[in-house]
């Protein structure tokens, strides 16, 4: 009876802890642009290039009409965290800050422009700023002395291509902006983004607190369960099994627990605070 009770206080335990954990979870990476994977139609897809759904297909492909308000996402092969993965499937970011392959097709890209899809396959372009339908908004600027990278489009011009740092927010032009930005937790100057060491120490502290202190009061919670349960299977042998039981099911419960503890403070250290 006590070995009942005391396994059922344990499971009460690991389900409030998960609970917090989840939540934990959720707060952090919430909104900061944790990828799902999707079939996606199309050849030489790279990590940056705007997806758009095609209805009359029922498929993904690399957006391919300017201002197209079936736009989805915006590929990233190198995530950090990745839901729903699977074989020959392709990461999609849909909000955050990402790494957009663009154009100077509509001419140079500043700080604050709206950025969406253009012609050429899975590229964007500086969006009209009389409105229109874009993909977010550009962190950094992009001319062509910034890239050694060009394309031809289809009127015969030559543009530049490459990539910047876009804040995502898939919809009609607005002039949020400002507001959204502030919001943001990287600062971009005109020569790009830059980062202080103090944020950084920030970071890895506050990681490496996380952990050791949720292995710390895991291991004082249960791992006492272990050793009295290892005592108890000498002065009760007819309780064997469920006391290894016991021991089983706090073993896991530790490990189950400290891992989850490394994943978040990993999340911690590389998605922004």
């Amino acid at each position: 009876m006590i070995i009942m009770t005391g396994t059922r206080t344990l499971t009460y335990s690991l389900l409030l802890l998960l609970v917090s954990i989840a939540g934990t979870v959720s707060a952090q990476v919430g909104g900061y642009g944790i990828p799902s994977t999707y079939d996606v139609l199309g050849e030489d897809i790279q990590s940056g290039d705007i997806i758009s759904f095609d209805p009359a297909i029922n498929t993904y492909t690399p957006s391919i009409i300017p201002g197209d308000e079936n736009m989805f996402g915006v590929v990233d092969t190198t995530p950090v965290v990745v839901f729903r993965s699977g074989i020959n499937r392709v990461p999609i970011v849909q909000a955050g800050e990402v790494f957009v392959n663009v154009t100077t097709l509509n001419g140079a890209i500043a700080v604050g422009d709206g950025i969406t899809t253009s012609e050429i396959s899975g590229k964007g372009q500086r969006s009209e700023s009389d409105g229109g339908y874009i993909l977010g908004y550009a962190l950094q600027s992009f001319d062509e002395t910034q890239s050694a990278t060009t394309t031809i489009a289809s009127g015969g011009g030559v543009v530049a291509v490459g990539s910047i740092r876009v804040l995502l927010d898939i919809g009609p032009l607005s002039n949020e902006f400002n507001e959204q930005t502030s919001q943001s937790t990287i600062f971009v100057r005109e020569g790009g983004e830059v980062e202080t060491g103090l944020e950084t120490i920030f970071r890895y502290i506050t990681a490496a607190l996380f952990a050791l202190g949720t292995v710390f009061v895991v291991l004082k919670t249960f791992g006492p369960n272990i050793g009295r349960g290892v005592i108890s299977v000498g002065r009760n042998p007819l309780a064997k099994t469920s006391i290894q039981a016991m021991v089983v099911f706090n073993v896991i419960l530790i490990l189950s627990i400290s891992i989850v503890a490394f994943i978040i403070s990993l999340l911690i250290i590389f998605l922004p605070i």
